[in-house]
């Protein structure tokens, strides 16, 4: 007997390593509990991300049978099917979606207190609420709810196709498109709680209690690697697809509090992907005898601990523009640039970090010939502050007050003066570093860093590690043999 209040989801999916742990997160985060996911035998990482994010959330994968059923459309149908009779009997209710479509609960504090209220229903119809780039050309990092923001308006005509939410031991299994489920003894209601009429597989579109976010075209790029992975299905080499969804005429921002925790839990799948990564190598290459701490470093345990910091000029944190990706003055705490303080090497790393993990969104400090997302720096301590001098041009990152004309972060002062001084405090977050991190700029490569620290490295350290090492491609084809890191990358 299912479970009342129990709801799954269904996933049809191929190549989306890009979102895929960020589609995980956030159906988590609304209250979802079980995942029957169907990969489309994906040749990115895909698979291989989701078998990770199996570890922490309660997940069933599998391939579909591409052999035996060549059409895309039925592979598909298949795939409801099957997750429909796995959920029956177990799942009050069950979804199902695809790789860019979001439950999204307007009101209620969780999916299962949403359904509740429709217990004299078999089936919810929710509509689409198709989402524009948002003007953005890159494929981002975060999450599509927490990047586009700006959808199309209700009377937009897609907007009347809808997803179900059915429960399952009810279906008739005449499927005949993914949107409209047929029930037995059919009572479909809209996400109000009303009856309403069918339009073949549309209906007047709702966007109150409970929508499906379409996130059709993300950014530009992700849509020309959309029309790549399905050009040969259901996509064909034109402009007119985006043409016709990218709509962007309102703006309406998801609620902090589901993206908070599908943050969280994108943070908690990135950490395992790189802990894997870490295991996989130490596992490999244990046989190489060479996993021990140097010698002349001594014992772990008397190595000083790096310091978590933020870095502040007169109040006003670092922080990252979320369009220009520029470092500026600010009190945004989402955005903050923080800082990783080695006191024995008097080293310091400015990065961005959420829930315990550094972020690998690339960023910009004016006249500093790097673009990345972690610049190392070299202390220089004041009296009442401290000076940044980069490695590279030996010249000192500096404020130039905002009052004066092009204020802003920049790193192009040949002598440390007032601008270029700047605060320390220290932070109590989560971040886990091993006691040194990347203390010797001078490694050869990611093999040599992995070998001589083994397990003792953390997530954070591997990150901070990507970031220093001279051949970027050659450490991420590295990394990518070891576990599915490239998406984090």
């Amino acid at each position: 007997m299912s479970v009342i209040g129990r709801v799954a989801v269904a996933l049809f999916v191929r190549n989306e390593q890009a979102d895929i742990a960020s589609w995980i997160a956030w159906h988590a985060a609304i209250g979802v509990q079980k995942f029957y996911i169907y990969d489309d035998h994906s040749d990115d990482e895909t698979y291989a991300i989701i078998e990770v994010a199996a570890r922490l959330f309660d997940i069933e994968l599998e391939k579909t049978d591409r052999v035996g059923q060549p059409d895309f459309y039925w592979r598909q149908r298949d795939s409801y099917l099957s997750a429909c009779r796995k959920a029956s009997g177990r799942e009050e209710w069950l979804a199902m979606l695809d790789g860019d479509e979001y439950i999204n609960i307007m009101d209620a504090p969780s999916i299962s207190a949403f359904v509740a209220p429709f217990q004299a229903f078999n089936a919810i119809a929710l509509n689409w609420r198709i989402f524009g780039s948002s003007g953005r050309a890159l494929q981002e990092k975060e999450s599509p709810v927490a990047v586009f923001k700006a959808h199309s308006s209700i009377d937009f005509p897609d907007n009347s196709l809808v997803k179900s939410l059915i429960r399952p031991e009810q279906y008739s299994y005449d499927y005949r498109d993914p949107h409209r489920l047929i029930m037995q003894n059919e009572t479909y209601a809209d996400a109000l709680g009303r009856r309403f009429e069918w339009k073949n597989s549309t209906k007047s579109p709702v966007w109150e209690g409970a929508v499906i976010n379409h996130y059709v075209c993300r950014s530009m790029e992700s849509y020309v690697r959309r029309i790549r992975r399905r050009i040969d299905a259901d996509l064909r080499n034109s402009t007119a697809y985006w043409a016709h969804f990218d709509r962007n005429e309102h703006y309406s921002p998801t609620r902090d509090d589901f993206v908070a925790k599908a943050d969280r839990h994108v943070a908690a799948i990135r950490s395992a992907c790189l802990s894997l990564a870490i295991e996989t190598f130490a596992t490999t290459y244990a046989e190489m005898g060479s996993m021990a701490w140097h010698p002349k470093d001594g014992p772990l345990s008397e190595q000083a601990a790096p310091q978590s910091v933020a870095i502040t000029k007169e109040g006003h944190f670092l922080e990252i523009d979320q369009f220009s990706r520029f470092v500026s003055l600010g009190s945004a705490p989402a955005a903050r640039v923080q800082g990783l303080f080695d006191h024995q090497s008097s080293r310091m790393w400015l990065f961005r970090a959420r829930f315990g993990v550094l972020l690998t969104d690339k960023f910009k400090i004016k006249d500093d010939p790097r673009f990345d997302y972690a610049y190392e720096f070299r202390v220089e301590r004041a009296t009442d502050g401290i000076y940044l001098r980069s490695p590279l041009t030996g010249l000192y990152l500096c404020a130039v007050p905002n009052s004066e004309e092009n204020g802003g972060i920049y790193c192009n002062s040949p002598n440390a003066l007032g601008w270029e001084k700047f605060e320390l405090t220290s932070l109590d977050d989560d971040l886990n570093f091993m006691s040194r991190s990347v203390d010797d700029p001078n490694y050869a490569s990611i093999f040599e860093f992995m070998t001589r620290y083994g397990t003792r490295i953390q997530p954070n350290d591997l990150i901070l590690a990507t970031a220093s090492l001279p051949d970027r491609v050659q450490t991420l084809s590295f990394l990518k043999r070891l576990a599915p890191v490239e998406w984090i990358f």
